[in-house]
């Protein structure tokens, strides 16, 4: 067993499952079971959670989807904690446990409709995350001109001198009262 590739997937494994959980199943790991233990932390957790090339949140969503496909409940209620731990958005679980799975044909082998599954998946988060960037750069830059400025002064200068008199009016209104 490699310490450092061990190591990481130990520390990978306890960051998305959680601590309390890797330990106990360490704990109650016995002679048989122990080097099960050992060889998921290592490789799964390891070597293939390890790689840098995707993102945890990505993982976890592909994770869950492949555990809805494949219709092991039993799996699916600590694949969503550690989907809500690597900060994946609820309604993007919701999606890939309740939609994804519906795109996935018994029939056909499922490591192809995985990729497939998992390229538009990338491609969706990157044109959304990219067109979210492209927006705010854009919005930055036109709320940074001198136009844009000389509008929200009197726009926002409007509003508080309304505010304003509004206040002087109801002040006047209790003196009168």
């Amino acid at each position: 067993m490699s310490n450092e590739v061990f190591d990481r997937g130990l520390e990978i494994r306890k960051s998305v499952l959680g601590k309390e959980f890797v330990e106990k199943s360490f704990a109650s790991a016995d002679d048989f079971n122990r080097p099960m233990q050992e060889l998921t932390t290592e490789y799964c957790w390891g070597y293939v959670w390890g790689r840098e090339e995707l993102p945890r949140k990505t993982r976890s969503m592909l994770n869950l989807a492949m555990i809805s496909a494949l219709n092991r409940p039993h799996e699916l209620k600590l694949h969503l904690r550690g989907a809500l731990t690597n900060a994946t958005n609820p309604k993007g679980i919701v999606f890939m446990v309740a939609v994804l799975p519906q795109f996935i044909d018994p029939n056909k082998p499922l490591a192809l409709q995985l990729a497939i599954l998992l390229v538009t998946t990338l491609a969706v988060d990157s044109v959304v995350m990219h067109g979210y960037a492209f927006l705010a750069s854009r919005l930055r830059a036109l709320m940074q001109s001198v136009r844009a400025r000389k509008t929200q002064n009197r726009v926002f200068g409007g509003v508080l001198m309304g505010m304003g008199a509004s206040l002087l009016m109801v002040d006047r209104a209790s003196k009168a009262g």
